[in-house]
């Protein structure tokens, strides 16, 4: 049973990413709408790019909290 998990894990993770890179070409086909849309659209992934530009380093930061946590136990 464990020997099957373990070969389980990464095969799922080859199938999502394959199921994403179609998701990801049908949008990218899609019609990117009248300039009003255009203009919308524009907003929202400045917005999204400042989100992950501010989301980040806390990340990191709490990433490496916890290496140096681990590190000492």
């Amino acid at each position: 049973m464990t020997n099957s998990i373990l070969y389980l894990v990464p095969l799922l993770g080859v199938v999502g990413l394959i199921v994403m890179a179609i998701k990801s070409a049908w949008v990218t086909k899609q019609d990117a709408g009248d300039e009003n849309m255009q203009r919308l659209a524009g907003y929202i992934a400045k917005g999204a790019m400042a989100f992950l530009k501010a989301e980040w380093p806390l990340l990191l930061n709490k990433y490496e909290t916890v290496l140096l946590v681990r590190d000492f136990l």
